[in-house]
C-alpha cells in the first residue's frame, strides 16, 4: 500500500521510493506510449499512434485557445499574460459568479470541458482573471473572437 508517497512493503520496514509515477493529467498519454511500444501489429501501433497524435494535437489546441483568449483580453501585455499564465491568485467567494460565468461560457462557446479533461488544467486562468478583475465582459467577447466551432466538437482531449 501508499504511505506519505512511497511504496511500503510489509516485509521491509524500508520505504522505496516510487520511481515511475505519471502526473494523473498524463495518464493517458503513458498509456497510449506504453501500448505503442507493446503493439504486435504494425496495425495496431498506426491505429494508437494516430490516437496518440490526436491527444497531443488537441491538447495543443486547448493550449493555443488559452494563449489567444489571454492575448485578447490583456491586449498582449506581456506581464499581464506571464501573471495570470502562472500565478495562483487568493479567490473568494465574491469573484464565484464571474468565475462560474467564465466557465460555463468557455465549456459552450470554446471546448466542452466535461468532454475534454485537459482543459481542466488551464481553468485557473479564469480564476485568476475574475480575481485580477478583468471584466467578465470582455473575457466573454474574447471567447466569442478567438474560439471556432472547429473546437466545439472536440472530445477525449485528456
Amino acid at each position: 500500500f501508499f504511505c506519505n508517497s512511497s511504496f511500503y512493503s510489509e516485509s521491509s520496514s524500508e520505504l522505496e521510493p516510487i520511481t515511475d509515477a505519471v502526473p494523473s493529467r498524463d495518464v493517458a498519454l503513458h498509456v497510449l506510449t506504453k501500448k505503442i511500444a507493446l503493439a504486435e501489429s504494425a496495425d495496431q501501433k498506426e491505429e494508437l499512434q494516430k490516437k496518440k497524435d490526436y491527444l497531443i494535437k488537441g491538447r495543443k489546441d486547448v493550449d493555443q485557445i488559452f494563449s489567444r483568449i489571454l492575448s485578447h483580453v490583456t491586449n498582449l501585455e506581456i506581464d499581464e499574460i506571464k501573471n495570470i499564465e502562472t500565478s495562483r491568485q487568493e479567490i473568494n467567494l465574491e469573484m464565484m459568479p464571474c468565475y462560474k460565468t467564465l466557465v460555463k461560457a468557455f465549456s459552450e462557446k470554446c471546448v466542452n470541458i466535461h468532454k475534454n479533461m485537459y482543459t481542466f488544467s488551464h481553468l485557473y486562468k479564469l480564476a485568476n482573471m475574475c480575481a485580477l478583475q478583468y471584466s467578465s465582459t470582455d473575457v466573454l467577447k474574447a471567447f466569442s473572437a478567438e474560439c471556432g466551432s472547429l473546437h466545439q466538437g472536440m472530445v477525449n482531449v485528456n
